[in-house]
């Protein structure tokens, strides 16, 4: 017998639901407990004090998000620039969307904005 459940986790910036699936006669209602289940609810738990203790980490130390922030704006201009510039839309819009804490964008400046304008020059 196949069964499935979703469990919901709610964190404070996040809902998060995983489809848990299994065989046999156990059912997520019952309280007979299944290994697999027990996993799944340890690592949910395992998560959760991640998320939560960067979230405490981060309401005491506020200065960080300021300098990660000074940080990305630059590079993202930067890159958004160079984007529409050439344009290409895909990128302008993955770099918009994504936040790779400036990666995605510096990669785009010295590699992949240098292969497309030497493809059309």
């Amino acid at each position: 017998m196949l069964w499935e459940h979703v469990v919901w986790v709610q964190l404070p910036a996040l809902r998060l639901g995983i489809l848990v699936r299994g065989e046999g006669a156990f059912s997520p209602s019952s309280n007979l407990g299944a290994p697999k289940i027990k996993v799944i609810n340890s690592l949910i738990f395992k998560f959760m004090q991640f998320v939560q203790g960067w979230e405490q980490f981060l309401a005491q130390n506020n200065w960080i998000l300021v300098l990660l922030t000074v940080w990305v704006l630059p590079w993202k201009g930067w890159a958004l620039w160079k984007a529409a510039k050439t344009s290409s839309k895909k990128w302008f819009i993955a770099i918009l969307i994504l936040n790779t804490l400036a990666i995605l964008d510096i990669l785009y400046i010295f590699v992949f904005s240098k292969k497309s304008s030497k493809l059309t020059g």
